[in-house]
């Protein structure tokens, strides 16, 4: 199995973000949805579905302009990105000498 980890932090009034993964850099399916938070986040996706492929995960953020003099403008925050890969236990072959 493969997972997909990293903390966010996304102050938005108006604006959007996901993370989306593709395996050709051009087709992309959107794996979560990331919602608006006031402190960071944890997020953790299933990436199986991807073992034994070269992907590329991208963060997407759909930012929109403050609607008022003053607002501060949304941002988005990301930290702590990792990817762990975790053997099956298939593939282990035992010794058999014992």
């Amino acid at each position: 199995s493969a997972r997909f980890r990293f903390q966010s932090r996304l102050a938005t009034v108006g604006s959007t973000a996901a993370v989306e993964v593709s395996s050709d850099g051009i087709t992309w399916h959107r794996l979560a949805g990331v919602p608006g938070t006031t402190d960071w986040s944890p997020f953790d996706m299933d990436l199986s579905a991807y073992v034994g492929r070269v992907v590329f995960v991208r963060f997407v953020f759909d930012a929109v302009a403050p609607t008022a003099a003053g607002l501060a403008p949304d941002t988005w925050w990301i930290d702590d990105v990792e990817v762990e890969v975790i053997p099956s236990a298939s593939g282990v072959r035992l010794g058999t000498g014992l």
